[in-house]
Formats: structure tokens, C-alpha cells, sequence
């Protein structure tokens, strides 16, 4: 992997996406208003290999994976001063055996949270196959006196890249997972029956949402379908209706600042965020709240990688990077953009600073006093052939968004 060469820019505000009774869509052509400082820190040690962290805002911390030797981690978070308890985040060894290496899956372990604590799921081999596994934490969390107990999912094999609800709301946890080799159908389990797998046919890409437990996905021809297990039998329910847009990366979240109300956006066509809200509580109808293309003043950088919500003060937010490339993934520049969710003034800005860094990745972490963005910084100078091996560094770094 390599990435960003990043342009200073600015808070930019919007032109609106009105939606008129045809319910056309027009593209929002971002405006850049005067520059304002950022704050873009280094939080992890300088040679540090913290590969793909996600992040646990309940109680501060990361889990990540080791490029080296593949073991899954996890290490507390300064409250402080936002850095890494230790440099190198090797704090607290989880699994230290077998774990699928990252460059296989390109995603490490991923948090599940649920009333009674947290989890974490990742993919391991056995026997020349990919399980499941899950390490469920005991005791008092994110404490010394807390242990982790380790369960690989025997009885499904050929499954990889598994992400978990995370409410902390849930009675029980739920995770959804893809086949090895892909062949475009999800399967989920609930944590408290493990024995027991649902599919999902034709139903890729898989998303779940931020604060319950549906899914949404890709169907075969390229729109986005949303995904009930509550009726594990039907099929899902076709949300966008754009032929000749391919979109990818659906997530859903309900809104506080639009009455609770159900939202999803996804990327059409690799450079452009479509928002969607539903247009009645349960309707399964949605109809188009926001649309913008990348706001980077460089015009190298017309796609945008990574995207993925959160709620900060009862508004809602997008994490981006602006990129060269559609795919995090990709080894190209990129840069670390916010942009607020509103159909009348959005507002999107570049968190990260004017350095010229390879960036990727970027993790929103709430705070009481502020919303804070990591990002993985990726240093190839060693053997620069743009692969992640184990000469590869990666920094972790953080900015302030200013809320």
C-alpha cells in the first residue's frame, strides 16, 4: 500500500440538493470558503506497524493487526492527549495463532458490542481453510483484570472477513460474514447460537447498520438493497432505482436531526456520495437527500475511498478520503475530508494537514469535548513496490474536526 500527497484545504460550503417532485438528482458542486488550520498528530510511535485499527469510543481504545507476525491486539488510548498508551499499541496480546494475514484480507479484527461488553471477530486458518473466530472479553473491560477467550467457528469453514453489529444497547451481538471464494452471498449468526448460519443470496458488500440490526448490501444488478434478519426468509428490498449507477459501500443510520429518521448513503460510480432518508417511518421507501462529488481542491483526486458515517451531538457526519484512486487500498495520494449530512447547508472540510503523507483508512472517535479522526499513515520507503509486507510502517495519526 501506499497513499496521500495531501493539498491544504478548507471548511467548503455546499450548494444544496433540493429535491423537486420529480425527485431528480443534482450533484453538489462543494464551494471553498477561507482556510482554517489543522491539527494532525502523530499518536503512535514513529516506526510503529499498526495495521487497519478499529476503534472502541466505549472504552478508549483500538484493536488492530500486526503485519509481522499476524497477531490481533489491543491497546488503550490516552484520554488526554490521544496517543497510544504504548507506541507500538502491543498492550494486550488477544490471539496469537493462525490469524489469516492482513494482506489476505485487507481487514483485521472488527468490534461487537453488545449490554454485556465487547468482542472482537477476525478470520483464521485451519487446515488450509478460513473460519470465523471470536474473542469474547471477560471481566472489566479494557482493565488488566480482564481476559479473552477465544472460539474458532469450526463448523463453517470457507468464511472470511466477518464484521459485527455494535450497539451497546443489543441483548445480543450478530455478525455477517463472506464465503471463501466470494460467491456474492452473505451469511450471519447471532453470537448466542453460533450453530446455526443464515444467507443471504445475491446480496454483497454488506453493511450493518449503526444502531440496529439490519443490513445493507449490493444487489446483482448494482443498487442497494436493505436486509431484515428479523424475516430471515425474504428477500432483501431494492432501496435505489438509478439504472446505469453502480454504488458500493451502503450504510445506514438513523438520524437525531431528522426526527430519528432511517438514512443511507452509498458511493455511485466510485466518485460520488449518495444520501438517501426514508420518507416514512418503515416505509422501505427512500427518496434522495444529498449528493456530492469529492470537494479536494487537487484535481487529481476525484474519488472517494472509505466513506462511512457517524453521529457526533445529534448530527450526522461522513469520513472520507479524497483520492486518486476509489479503493483505500490502492497505494495512491489521498486526503482525510468530513462532511456533515444536510439537504439545505452542508459543510465539508479537510481534517488532515497540508503535509504530504500517504494516508488511508480514517476511524472517527466521539469524545465528550470533541470528534476526532484517525487515519493510518503509510511509510513504503523501505522497499518502495507499493505492497504491504514487513518493512511496511504504519503510523497512526490524528485530527481535530473542530466539533
Amino acid at each position: 500500500m501506499k497513499f496521500p500527497s495531501s493539498l491544504r484545504a478548507p471548511w467548503l460550503l455546499g450548494t444544496a440538493l433540493l429535491l423537486g417532485a420529480c425527485g431528480k438528482e443534482a450533484t453538489t458542486t462543494p464551494t471553498p470558503s477561507a482556510p482554517d488550520s489543522a491539527t494532525d498528530i502523530l499518536v503512535s510511535d514513529e516506526r510503529a506497524q499498526i495495521g487497519d485499527p478499529e476503534f472502541d469510543p466505549y472504552t478508549g481504545r483500538i484493536c488492530w493487526q500486526s503485519i509481522t507476525d499476524h497477531k490481533i491486539w489491543v491497546c488503550k488510548i490516552d484520554p488526554a492527549t490521544g496517543k497510544l498508551a504504548v507506541g507500538n499499541g502491543q498492550q494486550t496480546l488477544v490471539d496469537g495463532g493462525d490469524v489469516v494475514p492482513l494482506t489476505s484480507t485487507f481487514n483485521a479484527g472488527e468490534w461487537a458490542f453488545i449490554q454485556a461488553g465487547a468482542a472482537i471477530v477476525y478470520t483464521k486458518n485451519s487446515g488450509g481453510s478460513r473460519y470465523v473466530a471470536v474473542a469474547t472479553e471477560t471481566g472489566a473491560a479494557g482493565t488488566s483484570a480482564a481476559t479473552w477467550t477465544l472460539n474458532t467457528l469450526m463448523a463453517t469453514p470457507n468464511r472470511f472477513l466477518p464484521r459485527a453489529t455494535k450497539n451497546p444497547n443489543d441483548n445480543v451481538a450478530a455478525f455477517q460474514c463472506a464465503t471463501s471464494p466470494g460467491t456474492g452471498t452473505t451469511k450471519y449468526k447471532f453470537f448466542n447460537n453460533p450453530g446455526t448460519e443464515f444467507s443471504i443470496g445475491s446480496f454483497s458488500d454488506a453493511h450493518w447498520a449503526e444502531d440496529e440490526q439490519v443490513l445493507t448490501g449490493i444487489l446483482p444488478n448494482s443498487q442497494v438493497g436493505l436486509f431484515n434478519p428479523a424475516t430471515p426468509t425474504a428477500a432483501p428490498v431494492q432501496l435505489t432505482q438509478s439504472s446505469g449507477t453502480t454504488y458500493s459501500r451502503p450504510y445506514m443510520w438513523r438520524a437525531p436531526d431528522q426526527g430519528n429518521a432511517r438514512m443511507f448513503f452509498a458511493k455511485a460510480n466510485g466518485n460520488e456520495i449518495r444520501v438517501f432518508k426514508e420518507t416514512a417511518p418503515g416505509s422501505n421507501t427512500y427518496a434522495p437527500f444529498q449528493q456530492f462529488r469529492c470537494p479536494s481542491t487537487n484535481p487529481a483526486y476525484v474519488n472517494i475511498g472509505s466513506p462511512e458515517p457517524v453521529i457526533y451531538k445529534g448530527k450526522s457526519y461522513i469520513t472520507f478520503m479524497a483520492s486518486a484512486s476509489p479503493l483505500e487500498t490502492s497505494g495512491l495520494p489521498a486526503e482525510i475530508w468530513l462532511a456533515s449530512v444536510s439537504a439545505t447547508a452542508p459543510t465539508y472540510k479537510m481534517v488532515s494537514d497540508a503535509a504530504v503523507r500517504v494516508r488511508t483508512d480514517p476511524e472517527s472517535y466521539p469524545t465528550a469535548t470533541n470528534l476526532y479522526v484517525y487515519y493510518t499513515e503509510v511509510d513504503d520507503a523501505a522497499t518502495p513496490d507499493g505492497n504491504l509486507d514487513p518493512t511496511t510502517i504504519l503510523r497512526l495519526r490524528r485530527c481535530e474536526t473542530g466539533l
